[in-house]
């Protein structure tokens, strides 16, 4: 005669078995009854583990909070802050408009009408897209967009499939193209 013994934990195991009164977790679950799911063990890098799920520290983002949602501080020229579906942080610029880019790191032609390439991308004032919010600039050749590629596309007949190569890409460089020719001269003194 065989007898069959069952070990008894003082809580049931919720996601694993008893073993000597005490709950032995399955892979991937903690806690007194195997119940707490547990995270990506890069989490406690920059965020804490709470029933599987990762909450990031300010200014982390991601499952396992790896990504620097605000890289460098936001390089002290932004507010690291929370937005978006999903709760994002992201450098919001201050400073008058002045910078730009997921950091903070770029500078923006400022002021728009001297005659100075204020941001160093050597564009100068209406030349640069930065100014294309100015009244002044608003009609500049760097401004303005061009033809939907696709809205060309459509408006031509479909092409035979023997056509010549010129024939083909006529869309991106013929006259009503989505190319656009700036009016500008260059002068590389």
């Amino acid at each position: 005669i065989s007898t069959i013994t069952t070990e008894t934990c003082l809580f049931p195991c919720d996601n694993g078995v008893c073993s000597n009164g005490t709950c032995q977790c399955y892979p991937g679950w903690s806690g007194l009854r195997c119940h707490l799911r547990q995270c990506d063990s890069r989490c406690k890098r920059n965020g804490a583990c709470v029933n599987g799920t990762c909450a990031c520290n300010r200014g982390w983002n991601g499952p396992s909070c790896t990504l620097d949602g605000c890289p460098n501080g936001c390089n002290n020229r932004g507010n690291c802050e929370r937005s978006g579906p999903n709760g994002d942080w992201h450098c919001v610029c201050v400073g008058g408009g002045k910078w730009r880019g997921s950091a903070c790191q770029f500078p923006v032609e400022g002021d728009c009408n001297d005659g100075v390439d204020n941001d160093g991308d050597g564009l100068i004032d209406c030349n640069d897209p930065d100014c294309c919010q100015q009244p002044a600039c608003r009609s500049g050749d760097s401004c303005i967009s061009g033809t939907n590629p696709r809205q060309v596309l459509l408006s031509e007949p479909p092409l035979p499939l023997v056509s010549s190569f010129e024939r083909r890409v006529k869309f991106l460089i013929g006259k009503e193209s989505v190319q656009l020719f700036a009016s500008i001269s260059f002068d590389p003194k």
